[in-house]
């Protein structure tokens, strides 16, 4: 089922783990260790293509600051060894093993739990034909999942047979023989023979709900005052021109004078992040003002630093040089503050200059600290059918001096990789998710159409929809349906606990919703049963004998009269005897009672499909 529910750790990391689920990244669980070396398993993460399965990694070869580790998954099997400082990736688990202070010896090793992602497991598998095998466990390699796969048999035998095995954007691929594992690179699975012989034309067909994020920029510089240091020496040395990825003539940071060291310049994030790798560039004039000694530090609150990496002696700067510096910590460490800390520079006494300041978490990894930098996630839909195109964009934007954390939430009809977000194809106008830096209680729910999302903030309950609605119309009649909806109608700085009635999900909704009409316009869409002046009758709704709930479509009109079709999975349900978060039967299939943010009338209550 595509389904998930769980706990996250303030608004970025809901919008990493919402990222994780549509794409149907695997879960991890803990990984448990057991040996002598007192190296760091790093930056684990599994891919699109995983099973649930549990992963070892055992030390093979011991090797001085080295090693090598097997890599064996309890379903997949043996994989390509590991080497210890070495990325590795094996297209369905990737990690860093880093040397320790002790090294490694034979026999140490680590267990991984991996859970498949939510997604992933809701790929549909149909069948047409008379035999009775089937087809295990279609599995798809990441950058291959968002296609219709078709396999048919084309050659029939006894307790066997030939499969054709034709990709809908790969085209066709190498046969599949039954009873044999079947690899393409893109695709894997087993053809298993059953009680009655596959014949000729059987057919197997494989879709996916998976969805292709194409943009991803996962933290920046908190907006307000990300920028900061012990002092500047104008307007045009602020600790801001240190971090805006100009480079050239004598722009950047400068303290103020008589004021070179001790001194310090920082960055605060919008959520934790970890450095591996910062570089500093000195100005293009009077090097002598570059650091000498200098620490890398960082903090969770502002005020307590602790030593990262520390560097002395940089001495005999060029003009305008960059040099960078690597860090290997045995332990992942993300923090929110990160700051240069400078106790010397090359011998001027007036001030200490930086150019520019650029920190990374890998190598090869963007600047995280530039300061045009906004956390963002563009995904595209597959469609029901595994081949459609749908485009939907979160953007998260907060202010920690006013308390409110918010997601941007757009659609758009198409993607270019060049454009910043707002200049995507189309764009519809924004709405709003008011959310907190704090626990916040989720439910994911998703197909290859549409998405959404309910994030619990302290007592209320924010709601998002990005995607298709389902139509009142033939495809050839109304192209793409997409909808984006939230609880604001505007990107606006409303924190969660306002209580107007533009702050409102679906039962009332004064303009948080915009809907893409048949000849390519922007519309806010009345809901009916639920909007004013088309509710009437909705306090006359009651459970029926036995606590069964209606589910009312909530459909999409306008005052043409228009009505152009109703949302996926979201309908209006009266709130009689209903507590919020109850989960109810219909026909079989679980729905999630939700109210309407704050509101807990009888009319105030909704209920999302759990599938």
């Amino acid at each position: 089922m595509p389904f998930e529910t769980g706990t996250a750790n303030g608004h970025g990391d809901l919008m990493r783990r919402l990222r994780r689920f549509l794409r149907g990244q695997g879960t991890l669980g803990t990984p448990a260790y057991t040996g002598t070396g007192n190296g760091a398993l790093r930056y684990l993460a599994a891919s699109p293509a995983v099973v649930t399965e549990t992963w070892t990694l055992t030390c093979t070869a011991a090797a001085t600051n080295s090693g090598t580790f097997s890599v064996v998954g309890s379903v997949s099997g043996a994989k390509a060894s590991a080497t210890v400082g070495t990325a590795y990736d094996n297209g369905l688990i990737s990690f860093r093993i880093d040397d320790g202070s002790t090294d490694f010896i034979v026999g140490d090793v680590w267990t991984i739990a991996v859970t498949q992602g939510a997604l992933a497991a809701g790929r549909v598998v149909s069948f047409a034909g008379t035999g009775t095998g089937t087809l295990t466990p279609a599995a798809v390699y990441p950058g291959y999942q968002f296609e219709a796969w078709t396999i048919k048999c084309t050659a029939a035998a006894t307790n066997s047979g030939t499969f054709s095995v034709v990709g809908s954007i790969s085209g066709a691929q190498a046969n599949a023989t039954v009873g044999a594992h079947y690899d393409n690179g893109k695709l894997k699975f087993t053809l298993n023979d059953g009680a009655t012989d596959f014949a000729v034309n059987d057919t197997f067909t494989l879709t996916s709900p998976i969805w292709d994020p194409l943009r991803w920029v996962p933290v920046a510089p908190l907006a307000g005052q990300p920028y900061l240091a012990s002092s500047q020496d104008s307007t045009g040395t602020t600790p801001a021109l240190a971090f805006d990825g100009i480079i050239t003539g004598a722009v950047g940071w400068r303290t103020f004078s008589g004021q070179a060291t001790p001194s310090w310049i920082q960055c605060h994030f919008d959520d934790a992040v970890e450095i591996t790798d910062f570089r500093i560039r000195a100005w293009s004039t009077n090097p002598n003002r570059a650091p000498k000694d200098f620490t890398l530090q960082y903090s969770d609150d502002g005020l307590a630093w602790t030593t990262y990496y520390t560097v002395t002696g940089a001495t005999a700067w060029g003009a305008n040089e960059s040099r960078t510096y690597t860090v290997s910590p045995t332990a992942e460490q993300k923090h929110a503050w990160w700051r240069i800390n400078i106790t010397a520079n090359n011998g001027d006494a007036t001030y200490t200059e930086i150019n520019e300041i650029e920190l990374r978490d890998t190598a090869a990894g963007p600047n995280l600290a530039i300061s045009s930098q906004i956390p963002e996630l563009i995904v595209k839909g597959p469609g029901a059918a595994g081949v459609d195109q749908v485009f939907v964009g979160l953007q998260r934007y907060a202010l920690s001096t006013a308390d409110w954390f918010n997601w941007r939430a757009c659609a758009f009809i198409g993607y270019v990789s060049g454009n910043v977000f707002a200049s995507q194809p189309g764009a519809s106008p924004a709405r709003g998710l008011p959310l907190w830096d704090q626990s916040i209680p989720y439910w994911f729910v998703a197909n290859g159409r549409r998405f959404a999302v309910v994030a619990k903030v302290s007592t209320v309950y924010e709601a998002l929809y990005g995607g298709l609605v389902l139509p009142y119309a033939t495809p050839a009649q109304y192209p793409y349906p997409v909808m984006i909806g939230a609880t604001l109608g505007t990107d606006s700085s409303t924190r969660w606990s306002d209580a107007s009635a533009g702050h409102s999900a679906y039962t009332y909704s004064p303009g948080t919703l915009a809907l893409r009409n048949v000849v390519g316009s922007w519309l806010s869409p009345d809901l009916h049963p639920t909007a004013p002046g088309a509710s009437v009758g909705l306090y006359n709704y009651r459970p029926a004998p036995g606590d069964s709930y209606p589910l009312l479509p909530i459909e999409l009109e306008d005052s043409g009269p228009n009505r152009y079709g109703y949302l996926d999975g979201v309908f209006f349900t009266p709130g009689y005897s209903a507590a919020v978060e109850d989960v109810v039967q219909v026909g079989g299939v679980d729905y999630l009672m939700v109210e309407n943010v704050f509101r807990t009338g009888v009319r105030d209550f909704w209920a999302l499909k759990l599938a």
